[in-house]
């Protein structure tokens, strides 16, 4: 008899830990899959600053990037930005400088891009004309007499009769900020794919060159293009784009620090207002 309830209460004790063991397992899968859901990084009961300014890492949550992308070898590079550390990116930066004929590095392209659904970047929206310049200086240089003249597409006048060449209306750009600038969540936020690439608004230059041989007064015409970059955004010091995620039905501020030093691009950090 003493066998037989010794081997009773085995089987019990051997049961209830199988049991505990069965919940032990299922709470960890619980609390894994609850880990993984973007709202559960912010406690719902805090409330989100409306406004704080750039740079300001005492109301925020500092991420350390220090990724420089381009190099001039023709390659798109790319950085995924998990803004609120959850798990799941929010952003993507890409960016490529690339080389013309000679090895030069003379362009570069890339985008801010939201991938999350609930990401928007601070952007503005306005029309943006283009300007015809016109210029011609002459010269008389080893027995040519020459006329250059240029052709300047710029999206500024570089004189006062410059003629209006285009309109691109409702041009959307990322607004950029300085340190000590206020972000706040009133203003004009898009879920977008913003291109870089009015960091540097393209300024188009063609030079017609008409050389003239005194002796015999035989023309020579020579065209070339040149291309300059006009910078919107800060060079060889940081700037900040700003942001909204909106976690739990709240929406929560933070910025993106970046720093373009030809033909650099470095993700400096991010912060978030957790």
């Amino acid at each position: 008899m003493e066998y037989f309830i010794n081997l009773l209460s085995e089987n019990l004790i051997c049961n209830s830990v199988k049991k505990a063991s069965q919940i032990t397992f299922c709470i960890c899968i619980v609390l894994i899959l609850n880990s993984c859901r973007k709202d559960t990084i912010i406690n719902s009961t805090t409330t989100p600053l409306s406004a704080f300014k750039a740079g300001d890492s005492s109301v925020v949550t500092v991420n350390i990037i220090n990724q420089t992308l381009g190099n001039g070898n023709n390659k798109t590079e790319s950085v995924f930005l998990d803004v609120n550390k959850d798990g799941q990116d929010d952003f993507n930066i890409t960016f490529n400088s690339y080389q013309h004929a000679g090895g030069t590095i003379r362009d570069f392209s890339g985008n801010v891009v939201c991938i999350h659904k609930d990401a928007l970047l601070n952007v503005f929206k306005h029309t943006d004309s283009l300007f015809l310049h016109k210029s011609i200086s002459t010269y008389t240089t080893s027995g040519y007499f020459s006329i250059d003249t240029v052709y300047t597409h710029d999206c500024s006048r570089i004189s006062s009769n410059d003629k209006c060449d285009s309109v691109q209306k409702d041009k959307t750009d990322l607004v950029y900020f300085k340190k000590n600038d206020e972000l706040n969540t009133n203003s004009n936020f898009l879920s977008t794919i913003q291109p870089f690439n009015h960091l540097a608004d393209i300024r188009q230059s063609q030079l017609v060159s008409t050389k003239y041989n005194l002796t015999n007064d035989t023309a020579y015409n020579t065209v070339k293009k040149y291309y300059y970059c006009k910078n919107a955004a800060p060079q060889s010091e940081s700037f900040y784009c700003c942001y909204k995620l909106l976690v739990s039905g709240k929406e929560r501020l933070g910025w993106i620090k970046l720093n373009l030093k030809w033909p650099y691009l470095t993700v400096i950090e991010t912060a978030f207002d957790d």
